[in-house]
């Protein structure tokens, strides 16, 4: 297979989080399968996390969805209006021979999750790009309904790719944290609900295990206030590869008390380890996580802190994580490529 594959290169300005890594892979994923891959991205810096083995094409002009919108738009007309796929970002408007992706809905569900500008243009354009699409990628089942419901688009235009945990690179290299240790990792916003993790792990017994927060900020998301005033709760931001999984790899518990997600890779990450996994008692968590999980209720902090405690004295021998690590193997970026892949040689 040597046909290309014309893809949206946005995600490669940006930092790597979460949508922006499932991106990133699945172009490698295709790539691996054959295809050759080219993102078309703005004439701007590659941000230094990404070292792609695929073709990038930058087209000088505008940035971010303004870019889309023009200067994308006139060189897609320019070379024949080939298929065009949106893993990350928009799409064009009135482009029909593309793939849009939508991983959830969060924006609609609660608007208040967002800046001001994000919402509103995501408000104004998906459920266009939706309609006029060929094809709309989403992560779950359950993202797969919220958008039909949303947008009143055919269930068969719908495909659901299911993201996968990345393969980090493994090392020896220390966590840089003292002594035991429950991680939460995401992109610090709203509706990851940090501000009733932190009050649950407040009303904990002080038994010298700390709450490790990895992620950062984006401005895309409304207003977050944390109370970081608990010195048994470290914020540390953004982290390399290496540590973040040094981090999994000695963390006693990962915890989310997200508020409503479309997929939740972070916890098939800590999962990847061995890592006993406390969540959301959401849908779609039990959708990916089915039994493997203990969950809690994300608006209750006595709940939240007694299901820590309880995971924390639980004991997961060797055979428990190991099972916890297969588990993990069930979602896998070749296998998802894979099926990508079929769907886009019927479109071809």
């Amino acid at each position: 297979m040597s046909k290309t594959l014309y893809i949206n290169g946005l995600f490669l300005a940006q930092k790597q989080t979460g949508v922006q890594v499932v991106a990133y892979e699945m172009c490698k994923a295709l790539q691996k399968l054959g295809w050759h891959v080219v993102c078309l991205m703005p004439d701007v810096e590659i941000e230094d996390s990404y070292i792609p083995t695929f073709e990038v094409v930058k087209l000088a002009g505008h940035t971010g969805h303004v870019w889309e919108q023009t200067t994308l738009r006139r060189y897609l007309k320019k070379i024949g209006n080939p298929l065009f796929i949106n893993l990350f970002g928009l799409g064009v408007v009135g482009y029909k021979n593309q793939i849009v992706s939508v991983h959830d809905i969060a924006y609609s569900v609660n608007p208040k999750w967002f800046g001001w500008s994000y919402r509103t243009v995501y408000g104004l354009l998906l459920p266009i790009l939706t309609r006029q699409a060929r094809r709309v990628l989403t992560v779950s089942e359950f993202s797969k309904r919220e958008i039909i419901k949303e947008y009143s688009i055919s269930s068969d235009k719908i495909v659901i790719v299911s993201p996968a945990p990345k393969n980090r690179p493994h090392s020896d290299i220390d966590p840089g944290v003292d002594g035991k240790y429950v991680i939460a990792v995401s992109s610090i916003d709203p509706r990851k609900n940090f501000g009733i993790l932190v009050k649950a792990f407040a009303k904990r017994p002080n038994d010298g295990v700390k709450l490790i927060v990895v992620g950062g900020a984006n401005k895309v998301f409304g207003d977050t206030v944390i109370d970081q005033s608990d010195d048994r709760i470290q914020f540390l931001g953004r982290v390399s590869d290496e540590r973040l999984d040094a981090l999994y790899r000695n963390a006693s518990l990962y915890v989310c008390s997200s508020l409503y997600e479309g997929f939740g890779i972070p916890a098939l990450e800590a999962m990847q380890h061995g890592c006993p996994v406390a969540v959301s008692d959401i849908e779609v968590f039990h959708e990916v996580l089915a039994d493997n999980a203990v969950y809690f209720n994300p608006t209750d902090p006595d709940d939240i802190a007694d299901k820590i405690t309880e995971s924390l004295s639980k004991n997961y021998d060797e055979n428990a994580r190991i099972a916890l690590k297969e588990y993990s193997k069930k979602y896998n970026m070749d296998l998802s490529a894979e099926k990508l892949s079929k769907e886009l040689v019927s479109l071809l």
